[in-house]
């Protein structure tokens, strides 16, 4: 639910108001869906501009299993050269 929640304000271009819900991720114990909600997040850091918390997230996201595994470490890699300019 959380995940989708995000999803929804950053559909709604209502970013203030998923932060609150960002935080709630750690409280979540099923590793699934901690995942999706971590990828979530990530997403909706990076379209804000926040690039060292999505960064954090994407990470986050590869430490908690494999599920996007591969597109997070792409996104890593992209906002890696986004602070590098």
């Amino acid at each position: 639910i959380v995940s989708e929640i995000i999803l929804s304000f950053n559909s709604a271009k209502q970013y203030d108001e998923a932060d609150g819900w960002i935080e709630k991720i750690d409280d979540i114990n099923h590793k699934y869906y901690k995942s999706y909600a971590l990828l979530r997040a990530a997403q909706l850091l990076e379209k804000q501009g926040k690039l060292e918390d999505a960064k954090a997230k994407y990470q986050a996201l590869i430490a908690n299993g494999n599920w996007w595994k591969a597109y997070a470490e792409k996104k890593i890699v992209a906002i890696d050269k986004k602070m590098a300019n």
